[in-house]
């Protein structure tokens, strides 16, 4: 009988080892679609022979005779991409194929026109995320090598927009239930998990990768601009916007299973507006949650849905109003997730170039993303406060609140992009309309007679105000005010209504005056 053993060096590896004391024998786990090539060792002929087998730094380690410690490391790199995005990836190069995963990347770039830079571009990031760093270099020196004319600068910015929107927007075509959906064009990057939340999280890992790419093979910096909603942006932050979107959508699907009769009902309404048939096969979910890139059509969605609701539901009823509550927490979590990755992970997005860029927009601050808040605004203010308990009223000040401030802060985002000698006139334009909506949207709240408390801390007063103030030497009217208010009896009970009156901010040194007053009294709570 012979004897043999089994060696698996990770409990997630897709490689195994099976040894007997004058052989190894490599071969796949069977985990996953793509197998590795199987191989013969033998030791018999050398005369020497196995003692023991174990595994090191995730490899299987043999200890033999003669030759001392040995690990085995196979010959074909893994890649680093989720199994089913690679799949597609390579399904993507090589057209119908089924044997595609079975080609190297290089092999594959050969069949490639060699016009085609968004393929060959594809299957360079193929070769870095199997590990062939030099290779993938290769490529990529070859496809861009000189970027001496505009011609070159747009077919790099075009491939580059192009695989990121795959990406986000890839069609899961090994999930059998897309089978008779994905169109035979389509060269996206699927995921077989029937999990949503799976795809989006594969997304967003395989965003990673290629971001890292880009950095690693020197064409980050080579970046311009593309077009976005019909006006320039540069291409950098519009790779950010992708995974910004992704981040928003995972926060979505995590509400979804909460609340899945808003959400669906949204949806639908979202695929209306888009006019996406779906398959049979499919939910709406799985069509919507698809197309990360034009995911943020669910806000506006989502007002429709609440007006509705608002409208068919009896005033009186617990309902009536959590439906607004709900919306505010959708919208806020969302904008939220966007936002943060914005901030914390600008530095990865942050080019070395300092040549001028194009006015930045956010896409949550698009024109439609502002009509949903400021709808929003109109609704929490106008039809439900009023009817609601000092309780809901709390809660919905507080979240309009935080709605706001992402309102206002990408307005501010927009006012850096263009704070520069040569673009004054708009700064100025922009500078106006930025004045303007905030004094509409903060003006109401003071009417109602709010304090400017602790649920009234908007980052917009303490950090995009002070932006604004520092640029236009409004720094000792602050000191002058915060004085004044220091000499008062108890500057608490100053209401913002008084102060509205007091100091109505039809410019930015009546608003300063607002913001000092406000936050002189947060110190004093």
């Amino acid at each position: 009988m012979l004897l043999a053993h089994l060696v698996i060096p990770n409990f997630t590896s897709h490689v195994a080892c099976i040894y007997t004391k004058d052989m190894v024998f490599a071969c796949s786990t069977g985990t996953r679609r793509v197998t590795m090539p199987q191989e013969r060792i033998s030791f018999e002929t050398q005369g020497d022979h196995i003692i023991g087998a174990g595994s090191c730094a995730y490899l299987p380690v043999f200890f033999t005779r003669k030759s001392g410690l040995l690990a085995v490391v196979p010959r074909e790199s893994v890649s680093v991409l989720p199994e089913d995005v690679e799949d597609s990836l390579f399904s993507s190069l090589a057209g119908a194929s089924n044997q595609a995963t079975s080609v190297e990347p290089s092999s594959r770039a050969e069949t490639i026109p060699h016009d085609d830079k968004t393929k060959l571009l594809k299957a360079a990031f193929l070769q870095f995320c199997r590990k062939d760093i030099v290779g993938a270099q290769c490529m990529v020196d070859s496809l861009f090598s000189a970027l001496t004319d505009l011609e070159a600068d747009n077919e790099l910015d075009q491939a580059v927009t192009q695989i990121s929107m795959d990406l986000v927007d890839d069609y899961p075509a090994s999930d059998p239930r897309w089978a008779e959906s994905v169109p035979d064009e389509a060269s996206g990057l699927s995921n077989t998990s029937l999990i949503l939340l799976h795809q989006l999280e594969d997304k967003m890992k395989a965003h990673s990768f290629f971001l890292d790419f880009l950095h690693q093979v020197g064409l980050f910096d080579r970046l311009s601009t593309c077009q976005v909603r019909g006006s320039a942006m540069a291409t950098h932050l519009l790779l950010c916007e992708h995974a910004e979107k992704l981040s928003a959508a995972i926060v979505l699907k995590n509400h979804h299973t909460k609340l899945p009769a808003l959400i669906n009902s949204a949806i639908l309404l979202a695929l209306n507006k888009r006019m996406c048939s779906v398959p049979h096969n499919l939910t709406p979910a799985d069509v919507y949650f698809r197309e990360v890139s034009q995911m943020d059509i669910i806000f506006e969605c989502l007002i429709d849905k609440e007006e509705t609701d608002l409208q068919s539901t009896m005033m009186d009823s617990i309902e009536w109003a959590n439906i607004v509550v709900d919306v505010n927490t959708i919208l806020k979590d969302m904008l939220h997730a966007a936002c943060q990755y914005r901030q914390n992970k600008a530095s990865l997005y942050k080019r070395e170039s300092i040549e001028k860029e194009p006015e930045y927009l956010p896409w949550t601050a698009s024109s439609s993303n502002r009509t949903v808040i400021i709808r929003q605004h109109t609704i929490i203010l106008k039809k439900v406060y009023a009817q609601a308990d000092s309780r809901l009223r709390s809660d919905l000040i507080e979240q309009l609140v935080a709605l706001l401030n992402y309102f206002l802060d990408d307005y501010v985002t927009q006012l850096k992009s263009v704070d520069r000698p040569t673009d004054q006139e708009r700064y100025s334009i922009l500078e106006t309309e930025y004045a303007q909506k905030r004094s509409e949207l903060l003006s109401p709240l003071c009417k109602l007679n709010i304090y400017f408390n602790r649920r009234c801390q908007i980052k917009n007063l303490k950090s995009n105000f002070k932006y604004r103030f520092s640029r236009h030497g409004f720094i000792p009217i602050i000191s002058r005010s915060a004085n004044v208010l220091k000499g008062l009896e108890n500057p608490c009970h100053i209401t913002a209504e008084t102060i509205w009156n007091c100091h109505r901010p039809t410019s930015l040194q009546g608003t300063c005056v607002l913001m000092t007053i406000a936050l002189v009294q947060l110190a004093m709570l």
